[in-house]
C-alpha cells in the first residue's frame, strides 16, 4: 500500500492495510468506490478477529 491509498479510498487506509498485502479486489462491474461501511457477500465462514491481526513481516534478503 502507499500513501495514495488515504487520499483515494480513505483516510487511514495506509495504516490499515500495511502489512496485509495492500487491497486487492477482482473488478466484477463499473461504478463508483465510496467511503463507508464495508459490505462482504460470501458463502465462505471466517473469523473476522483473526482476519483483522497484522500479518507477520516476511524475513527479506538485504
Amino acid at each position: 500500500p502507499c500513501r495514495w491509498m488515504d487520499a483515494a479510498v480513505a483516510a487511514g487506509a495506509l495504516k490499515f492495510l500495511k502489512g496485509r498485502g495492500g487491497l486487492r479486489c477482482q473488478v466484477l462491474r463499473s461504478g463508483v468506490i465510496r467511503k463507508g461501511a464495508a459490505q462482504l457477500i460470501t458463502e465462505a465462514q471466517f473469523d473476522q478477529k483473526e482476519i483483522l491481526q497484522p500479518l507477520p513481516r516476511p524475513n527479506l534478503p538485504g
